[in-house]
């Protein structure tokens, strides 16, 4: 009804991503990027001041829809990196991953999924050596 998938079926109510996890115990309703616009889009200096909860909104609308485009209607390259990791986690796929642009952001999504998917194939993807470290740590994890 949320939109959202369980990520771990030994817990499922840990559903999405790390910083938008949801519960099902009291889901949120699904918002759609069309809704994010029309909230936050006042075309107004206002604009600026909203700028995390517009964020926030095309986040969760990204995960909802499952869709890496929603993620570009972020223009703070911080967030967007968040909203492709957080879609990469929902659909669970790295190739959400390959979109984030910062190599930090990007080590993490990688060894998130890894983590998640318990899959240390993964961690092949992750160019730091410490990063890769961590996320092998996180993909062989019990």
């Amino acid at each position: 009804a949320s939109g959202f998938h369980p990520i771990d079926t030994h817990d499922p109510k840990l559903i999405t991503g790390s910083m938008f996890r949801q519960s099902t115990d009291n889901p949120i309703q699904p918002v759609t990027s069309g809704e994010c616009s029309a909230l936050f889009s006042t075309g107004t200096v206002l604009d600026d001041f909203l700028g995390n909860q517009k964020e926030s909104c095309y986040i969760q609308a990204a995960i909802s829809a499952r869709d890496v485009n929603i993620c570009y209607s972020i223009s703070n390259p911080n967030a967007r990196d968040t909203c492709l990791s957080e879609v990469a986690i929902a659909l669970m796929s790295i190739e959400p991953c390959t979109l984030v642009s910062s190599t930090g952001a990007q080590d993490a999504c990688f060894a998130v999924l890894a983590g998640i998917m318990k899959n240390p194939s993964i961690c092949e993807n992750v160019v730091g050596t410490s990063a890769r470290e961590h996320c092998l740590a996180n993909a062989n994890a019990n």
